[in-house]
């Protein structure tokens, strides 16, 4: 099945995020896992009692071979049972399911639960503790989370685990070293910090608005070209998809491409 083609993309440092978000009023087209066909195939609410207010994020770990592309596309084609998460990130890229103010369905403890309604949730794609690629997918959702800690104002103490929420030994691999995790979500913060204080392009990165949206003659190449290194944002994850290109900005494209040498 031909690979889904992400709404819009932007950048958290080295990370590439791609967003395909399921449109609110989406409905089951079969009957499913105590829903029945026709109804709403998600929360289709904001968190927090209808506020948006953003408590806290919620760690999970999956894996059984697929990416976070391959989740993402799963969810879209209804075969992910109820789970409805924020985000899928993976050793190479993070995909963005649902609006991050909205209630998912991830922590098992009931659709209007504290965990569902009021928490982000990210899925980290590993199958070990140890493996190179299971460290680098642990590294992108350290790296997430604390973006979206600096974006929403959040502390460390409001990263949570799922068994936190339901018992369920869960984030599997992540938990024997929780604590670890946590001091690279710290210096992921302290880096985006770093980064934020130096770009001279933005005053701060929640009063910059970015539109990593390309028209839809463009959607694939612009896909391919941030998964090539070739287009890369700023630290906001500015892709400046509508800007003129420079002869400087030529330059540089050309030297990512490896064409001069």
């Amino acid at each position: 099945m031909a690979k889904l083609i992400p709404d819009s993309i932007y950048n958290i440092l080295d990370l590439t995020v791609n967003v395909k978000k399921i449109p609110f009023g989406t409905k089951w087209n079969k009957n499913c896992c105590g829903f029945k066909k026709g109804d709403l195939y998600k929360a289709d609410r904001l968190m927090t009692d209808g506020t948006g207010k953003i408590l806290g994020i919620t760690i999970h770990n999956t894996g059984n071979g697929a990416d976070a592309e391959t989740y993402t596309r799963a969810t879209f084609n209804q075969n992910m049972n109820t789970s409805r998460v924020h985000f899928y990130v993976d050793s190479k890229e993070a995909w963005q399911n649902l609006e991050e103010n909205e209630v998912g369905w991830h922590a098992g403890t009931g659709d209007r639960s504290l965990g569902n309604d009021s928490y982000l949730a990210i899925e980290i794609i590993m199958g070990s503790e140890n493996g190179g690629s299971d460290r680098k997918a642990e590294e992108n959702g350290a790296l997430l989370t604390a973006h979206l800690l600096l974006k929403y104002g959040l502390s460390l103490s409001d990263v949570v685990t799922h068994k936190h929420w339901s018992g369920k030994n869960c984030p599997k691999y992540i938990l024997p070293h929780w604590d670890s995790f946590l001091s690279l979500v710290s210096e992921k913060y302290a880096a985006l910090k770093s980064a934020q204080a130096s770009d001279s392009e933005q005053d701060s990165a929640s009063t910059k608005t970015v539109d990593n949206t390309p028209d839809d003659y463009a959607k694939y190449s612009v896909y391919k070209a941030v998964q090539n290194k070739i287009l890369v944002g700023d630290t906001s994850g500015d892709l400046r998809l509508h800007d003129f290109v420079t002869r400087q900005d030529l330059c540089v494209i050309l030297d990512r491409m490896n064409i001069m040498g």
